[in-house]
């Protein structure tokens, strides 16, 4: 699909509660980017999910500076009041059939609304300081049952005591993955989560990320469970479903 035709498409829908773009693209590129913004902007009474998920398919993959594949920014949910899912996961790679990579960075993540139920964000780096307010406000997402963070394995972050604190709190969170997360403070960490009650919320740290999971384990068991399910892949062939309320490109 074009952009010419992309651009029609997505300024001619009414009302979408579900925004779905995938499939493989060349470059990710201001046009397309804008183009995004607007149909947001333009349903922001009425979007539920949003789902961004493209592979960049390029041949100039070694000589790309990931970050910079594209920039997304998060103060365009400010106004999406019903919103509750949203995945962004732009990947990229040399072949449509090899394995994919996320790039680009997304910014302004403390604007993401607080009515979200599940939120994913993969990209190849965050910003320490926008980490640090949003998990100030982790416990006005009261509604919130999944939630993923994920960088590249050379752009880690720290994970803090009190993040940890204010996840424990949120009652309908079910699983919290943070890809490339690192304990900044892993013994006190520890000690905090062995002091929570039996089958509360329980943390795994493995080799490439740190999970907190809700497991309502009988009192007999370890305190500690070992998760093993990792994030479904979002790798989609191009689809398209045009109607009043979905919208899948």
């Amino acid at each position: 699909m074009n952009a010419e035709h992309l651009d029609i498409l997505l300024t001619s829908q009414q009302k979408i509660q579900s925004l779905v773009l995938s499939g493989f693209i060349e470059r990710f590129d201001p046009d397309l980017k804008a183009m995004v913004y607007n149909c947001l902007k333009k349903n922001k009474e009425y979007l539920v999910d949003f789902i961004l998920s493209p592979c960049v398919v390029t041949e100039d993959i070694f000589k790309i500076h990931y970050a910079k594949v594209y920039n997304f920014d998060c103060k365009v949910f400010q106004d999406c009041k019903h919103l509750k899912n949203i995945v962004i996961n732009v990947g990229i790679s040399p072949q449509i059939f090899s394995p994919r990579s996320s790039c680009g960075k997304i910014v302004n993540i403390p604007c993401l609304p607080f009515t979200l139920v599940s939120l994913e964000l993969y990209n190849e780096e965050f910003h320490m300081e926008e980490l640090t307010t949003f998990a100030a406000n982790f416990y006005k997402f009261v509604h919130l049952s999944k939630l993923v963070m994920s960088s590249s394995k050379t752009h880690p972050y720290y994970i803090h005591l009190s993040w940890v604190k204010s996840l424990v709190k949120l009652k309908h969170l079910h699983r919290a993955d943070f890809y490339s997360g690192k304990l900044h403070d892993f013994q006190g960490i520890c000690q905090y989560m062995l002091s929570k009650p039996k089958g509360f919320i329980t943390m795994t740290t493995l080799s490439d990320r740190v999970s907190f999971c809700r497991a309502w384990l009988d009192s007999r068991q370890s305190p500690i469970f070992k998760a093993s399910s990792t994030c479904s892949s979002l790798n989609k062939n191009t689809k398209l479903k045009n109607d009043s309320s979905n919208l899948n490109v």
